[in-house]
């Protein structure tokens, strides 16, 4: 049966042909020499929907072919990288983020340079700029963190076609033991007590009731200073955590406990008659307090409150804090607001309340099997206890037990 031709699109190589052969409506076209064909039923319906997908296919084509030929002629260098990603990603970023990218953007270009071809980095020179970073006194953290930017940077560039592969993908930044830091230290319930008596006077209201609401509610300090009258509900008794000032982006509502109450009624008696801020700032009253401040009054009540600094503890310490006092690690995330439950466990820290609660958990469930082997076993309690066949080593098994038991309550025999 002889084709029908229907249509053709595409010029040259990117040509594609619609016609009808055999009942069926085919679209064909020629990759390297080779022909290829996507094929459907004949029917007037069937017809449209061939000379669209041709028509589209051979625009499709022709987009790809130049754009292989703009790569070719023009290699990727991480600038170019970094423009676009920022162009296609930087419109959902926050503040902060924006901050944190640029920063770490800044110290990637100074070392490696921007007009680096993307192509040209090789896991050896990550390296380099590691040992680099670490010599001039950088953190692992930081460093990590500023190589996880540099490979989403590629992983958007592989994606994009930008790039034909994502070294870093393999890329593993492994910390020596003795090189790995700890983590933040968290401030006990008395050393709260002993800070926040230490600015109990009516000039420092503000850094007091910041560290009682942060003790109590496990906030970050930048979403507690950036609480504003409207979010406060004392008729309710609840606090609104708008989704702008927190990390995550999420708005929550949480209810007041006594603490926050008494701490946010104290900030109504300073309410300032046009800022809307809780915290305002008393050099600015139209913006709230800033964090420099804050921490400044923070150091000095620890130093007169006798009360240790600790490096990265601070207000941070205040929030694990209220996790470690919860317990429960579902529980103290939605308390707080933190949405990785992994994140909430790297909070935890081992106190000696809770080691003794353990202790004395295994020793309740040590005496209630005990009881229950002397009860199956028939020894009375007005009879010595003895353990094992020689009263030192517990049985290892039931039989053993049995035998053990029998042997302590048999009487002594002696030779004649």
């Amino acid at each position: 049966m002889p084709r029908k031709r229907l249509a053709s699109y595409g010029r040259r190589r990117f040509r594609v042909n619609v016609f009808v052969a055999r009942g069926l409506v085919c679209c064909e076209w020629r990759v390297r020499g080779r022909r290829k064909r996507k094929s459907w039923p004949d029917s007037a319906k069937t017809r449209e929907v061939a000379k669209r997908w041709a028509e589209d296919y051979a625009d499709e084509r022709r987009r790809l072919e130049m754009d292989k030929v703009t790569v070719a002629a023009e290699p990727v260098t991480l600038s170019v990288l970094w423009s676009r990603y920022r162009l296609a990603q930087g419109e959902s970023w926050r503040p902060k983020t924006r901050k944190l990218y640029d920063g770490w953007w800044k110290d990637v270009s100074a070392f490696f340079g921007p007009s680096l071809r993307a192509d040209a980095l090789t896991l050896d020179r990550v390296d380099e700029f590691r040992q680099a970073r670490r010599v001039a006194g950088v953190a692992h953290g930081t460093i990590r963190r500023t190589i996880g930017f540099l490979r989403q940077l590629y992983n958007f560039g592989e994606g994009r076609e930008l790039v034909p592969r994502n070294r870093l993908r393999a890329y593993r930044y492994v910390v020596a033991k003795d090189e790995r830091g700890t983590e933040p230290d968290e401030y006990t319930r008395d050393e709260i007590v002993a800070i926040a008596k230490a600015l109990d006077w009516p000039e420092q209201w503000r850094p007091r009731n910041v560290i009682r609401i942060c003790g109590t509610h496990g906030k970050r300090v930048n979403a507690v200073l950036h609480l504003q009258w409207a979010d406060v509900d004392f008729e309710r008794r609840c606090v609104t955590w708008r989704a702008v000032w927190d990390k995550t982006g999420t708005e929550r509502v949480t209810p007041m406990t006594k603490v926050s109450h008494a701490a946010l009624f104290d900030c109504h008696r300073q309410r300032h008659p046009t800022a809307p801020w809780v915290f305002w700032s008393s050099y600015r009253p139209t913006q709230p307090l800033h964090y420099n401040g804050l921490h400044w009054h923070l150091q000095l009540a620890e130093a007169r409150a006798g009360v240790p600094h600790k490096p990265k503890r601070a207000f941070h310490g205040l929030r694990r804090f209220v996790v470690n006092e919860l317990g429960d690690l579902q529980l103290a995330g939605w308390w707080v607001g933190q949405s990785s439950l992994r994140v909430t466990a790297g909070y935890e820290r081992e106190r000696i309340e809770r080691l003794n609660e353990a202790r004395e958990r295994l020793d309740r469930k040590e005496v209630a099997a005990e009881t229950a082997t002397d009860v199956a076993t028939g020894i009375s309690k007005s009879l010595p206890r003895q353990v094992g066949a020689r009263g030192f080593e517990p049985p290892t098994s039931w039989s053993r037990t049995r035998r053990a038991n029998r042997t302590a309550l048999r009487p002594a025999t002696t030779s004649p």
